[in-house]
């Protein structure tokens, strides 16, 4: 039984933990389409329209990209065949602008959702008809029905059409950045199975053989690939991946927050393994890494719950301790003191012996770490 801390989860903050989405071919940006052959006024409001929506993509103003998306495949109804690659991409321009920023989780999203998902099931249909049912075309359309399928299940399905296609085209780098896709898709939810797990190792294999050892895509499939490791406690096949990933990223000019995650992540690394001096050396080079500010506050890298007291929990016993202490230069805590208690006493020693293990990058000031004291409240309550 243990007691309950302000929420830290290393593995699921947003800032530790990116999610990179490995879009292949035209998901990537609008879709470009061949001007009308005829010149009616219908061709011209088409011309007009498709200007503006070109020029929303240029500026990244993604609310007039909806819009104009809209606007741009109504009008291209009476501009183009239905069954024709120009009518299939300004399906998936429409299809793009309505998924941009959406999520099957979330129900606020879920018109929006639904429609694009039609829409991209209409381009698949029109790329099917044009190219066959085995053609790579299809692959962008099954990608934007994996991402708005409501049902994590039928995304993993599409995905592994997709998945298949690309196998069976025999280009392996694209088979690869779709399982990362649906990795990264799929990862906590209900679809998340041990093939799909599997589908980063088998992505990192191809980067490998295929990529630049410093290449964006494979360092951060290594990244990936290290985490599931840590996850699985497995922390002699995680350290090396996390090391390269910091050593691949380190001759950047800013730092890449895979390489902030993977400093994390190999703070609580080592200090799972009882090895603070090696936890230390990163907790400073988060510190100092780019994109913080050079009077930078101190910030949590490993915490772990106290225990409940044995003697409290017998007697149901809830309650909580306020604590102070100071942060030294290396992230680690000193000197804790209890401010104020209520529960039982043995509070106190349970807090003061957790807080000893936790790590923070220390603080900087004018780039250099110094001491800084917190504060904390640790929460004891019995699930009754």
């Amino acid at each position: 039984m243990q007691g309950c801390i302000d929420a830290f989860s290393l593995l699921n903050h947003s800032f530790f933990s990116p999610r990179k989405t490995f879009y292949c071919g035209l998901l990537a940006a609008a879709v470009a389409v061949s001007s009308p052959v005829f010149a009616d006024s219908n061709s011209d409001k088409f011309h007009v329209a498709y200007q503006a929506y070109q020029s929303a993509v240029d500026a990244k103003d993604n609310q007039q990209i909806l819009l104009m998306a809209a606007q741009v495949y109504k009008l291209g109804e009476s501009v183009y065949a239905k069954d024709s690659a120009d009518f299939a991409a300004l399906t998936m321009n429409w299809a793009r602008a309505l998924s941009h920023n959406t999520s099957r989780t979330f129900a606020r999203d879920n018109d929006k959702r639904q429609q694009a998902n039609a829409l991209y099931q209409q381009a698949l249909k029109i790329y099917q008809h044009l190219y066959g049912d085995d053609s790579v075309q299809l692959i962008d359309a099954l990608l934007g029905m994996a991402a708005t399928e409501k049902s994590p299940a039928h995304a993993d399905s599409v995905y592994r059409n997709a998945i298949d296609i690309a196998e069976d085209n025999h280009d392996q780098l694209l088979a690869a950045s779709i399982k990362m896709t649906a990795f990264h898709d799929l990862y906590g939810s209900s679809a998340y199975t041990r093939s799909v797990r599997d589908y980063a190792f088998e992505a990192y294999d191809v980067f490998k053989e295929k990529l630049a050892v410093d290449a964006v895509s494979r360092v951060e499939t290594e990244f990936e690939v290290a985490k599931i490791y840590f996850i699985e406690r497995k922390y002699a096949a995680a350290e090396p991946l996390f090391l390269d990933v910091v050593k691949q990223f380190s001759v950047l000019k800013y730092s890449h927050p895979y390489a902030l995650s993977a400093h994390a992540m190999l703070v609580k690394l080592y200090q799972q393994q009882n090895n603070p001096d090696k936890a230390t050396e990163h907790c400073l080079a988060i510190g100092r890494m780019t994109p913080w500010k050079e009077n930078q506050e101190q910030t949590p890298l490993f915490r772990v719950p106290p225990e409940y007291p044995r003697t409290a929990a017998k007697r149901l016993q809830d309650g909580w301790v306020q604590l102070e202490f100071t942060i030294d230069k290396d992230g680690f805590v000193k000197d804790p003191k209890v401010l104020q208690w209520e529960g039982s006493k043995a509070f106190e020693a349970s807090s003061i012996k957790a807080l000893e293990r936790w790590r923070y990058a220390p603080k900087f000031e004018n780039g250099e770490p110094v001491a800084a004291t917190s504060r904390v409240q640790l929460d004891y309550k019995i699930n009754r």
